[in-house]
């Protein structure tokens, strides 16, 4: 299997909101080249439904403290300082990209104000494909689609005689799916932008591709990772046979949509005051504590006595997905159930996404900024994608703006790309072992939901990381010895992450935010501290 070479000035690894707003921010600055996992349509940004928390003139401090409170005292001041405080930027930045915001606010779980800029209710959609036409449109930009990275290429790795305090990334190796081939990308700057990991749950609201790739990616290459503990599970998933991962918008709840189990009785106010408006850890353990309780599949969020003209109007996308598999919301109410759904932690970086290794920047929901802390406030996702491309490109311009710099850094560059070998790999195909590779990854994601989901244990955590051990052992053998495919890559990705995940949650002696440990109930002021592998 042939490696081809190609360079460009930035490498964007992704194409979620975070890294196409980079890449038309970069292209100011030179050429840039998209690798796109499958379609360019396709991913995490374009099922937001919510919108971006952004605040107004007077309402900062207000934006700060909700951010804070919902962090859990794991928030790191200067991130959310930093990221909050270029929000008003991300708006009219993408505003200016054709992202066309509903002239009304709205509210959502832990805001005190409304603050939440929205298409209706497909804002994440507006965004991307706003985003996509500028894309297109750019001649600055190349975009590669149904690639799949491998693996980050690291200078130590090209040239063991590096001893320098920082390693370097230099490009990385990624899979042409439609060739089967594998090429070689070099670029000054690389940036991964690949999104979340809940394809390591069993239950969903991320798109398929969601395996946590470039957290596994940068961790092989060298970076510090944090806080995987705190996976964030959003209450209302849609439970429905045909569709495991349609995610029942939070804003419903924000317009009066209320929580009843199998028989009809409102429950959330038994376990918060602001019942549907609690902080979303709160409504997902009420939700799981409910559907235990009563033994049943899931329970139900009801939004009849909205009126069928608002839901019609406010709610197409959820109204039309809804009738199209039997449930018109109008009047039934529709079954929920909790699902992995946002990542909190990440590959450890700055706000403008600089990791441990030099020229490789990790932005949105794979790197972990500090703005979340122990649990993200509703809407500040889509704010912390923007705001960190942003800041990475002001950072690049800035620290690399300087010519005798740059012309020095190009020859090193240079010399070092010289001595990349192209991508070798067994050719050995075995289609029967495939069919044991999805074995594996379904073992991966029961063993998460059974063991490490929203309520943990200590002894859960540990026969979780005793078989995941072996499993990575097991991965790495069928890695090292079969062709590459997609679905080694991608089950060589995720149990590294559950991997992870399951030392970080063995880190932390409390329970804090989104994780909760059964052996240790307490919120511990001592242990106010990152979890970092």
């Amino acid at each position: 299997m042939s490696s081809v070479l190609r360079s460009s000035d930035f490498l964007v690894v992704g194409g979620g909101i975070s890294g196409l707003l980079f890449a038309l921010e970069a292209s100011k600055l030179g050429n840039v080249r998209i690798l796109a996992k499958k379609e360019l349509t396709e991913g995490n940004t374009p099922w937001a439904q919510g919108g971006i928390a952004a605040h107004q003139i007077d309402d900062l401090e207000a934006h700060k403290r909700d951010t804070l409170k919902a962090g859990a005292g794991l928030c790191r001041e200067f991130a959310v300082e930093k990221l909050l405080g270029t929000a008003p930027d991300s708006i009219a930045l993408l505003r200016k990209y054709g992202v066309n915001f509903e002239p009304h606010l709205g509210l959502e779980g832990g805001h005190s104000a409304r603050r939440i800029h929205h298409v209706q209710d497909q804002t994440g959609k507006a965004i991307h494909a706003a985003l996509i036409d500028s894309i297109r449109a750019n001649k600055n930009i190349e975009v590669v689609e149904n690639c799949i990275a491998i693996d980050l290429i690291i200078d130590r790795k090209v040239d063991p005689w590096r001893f320098h305090s920082k390693p370097q990334c230099l490009g990385v190796y990624a899979l042409d799916k439609k060739t089967n081939r594998v090429a070689t990308y070099v670029a000054d700057e690389i940036i991964l932008a690949t999104g979340g990991a809940g394809k390591v749950y069993l239950y969903t609201s991320n798109w398929e591709g969601a395996t946590g790739d470039g957290i596994a990616m940068a961790y092989r290459a060298g970076c510090r990772v944090s806080n995987l503990e705190f996976m964030q599970f959003h209450p209302t998933c849609l439970f429905h046979r045909e569709s495991r991962n349609f995610l029942i918008t939070e804003a419903l709840r924000g317009d009066g949509a209320i929580l009843i189990d199998h028989k009809g009785n409102a429950f959330a106010k038994k376990y918060h005051e602001k019942a549907e408006l609690a902080p979303r850890d709160i409504v997902a353990r009420a939700i799981d504590a409910e559907i235990k309780k009563s033994r049943a599949e899931c329970v139900y969020l009801d939004a009849r006595h909205l009126g069928s003209q608002f839901l019609e109007e406010h709610y197409p996308q959820m109204f039309s997905r809804c009738l199209e598999l039997g449930i018109d919301i109008r009047t039934e109410p529709i079954p929920v159930v909790p699902a992995a759904h946002y990542l909190c932690g990440g590959v450890l970086c700055e706000p403008d996404g600089t990791t441990d290794v030099s020229h490789l920047y990790v932005l949105g929901e794979s790197a972990c900024t500090g703005l979340h802390g122990a649990n993200r406030l509703a809407s500040n996702s889509l704010l912390e994608c923007a705001a960190m491309a942003q800041l990475c490109v002001e950072t690049i311009r800035s620290r690399f703006g300087g010519a005798a710099k740059n012309a020095e850094d190009s020859s090193d560059k240079a010399a070092l790309r010289k001595l990349i070998r192209p991508w070798q790999s067994p050719a050995v195909r075995d289609d029967d072992e495939l069919i044991v590779i999805t074995h594996m990854w379904n073992e991966v994601r029961h063993l998460m939901s059974n063991y490490v989901g929203i309520v943990r244990s200590n002894k859960r955590l540990e026969r979780a990381h005793q078989r995941l051990v072996n499993l990575l052992n097991e991965v790495k053998s069928y890695y090292d010895n079969l062709a590459i495919h997609p679905h080694i890559i991608e089950l060589r990705n995720i149990t590294l992450v559950a991997h992870l995940t399951i030392l970080c949650a063995r880190k932390r002696k409390e329970s804090r935010g989104i994780h909760y440990n059964i052996d240790w109930p307490e919120t511990k002021p001592a242990r106010a501290r990152d979890s970092i592998v």
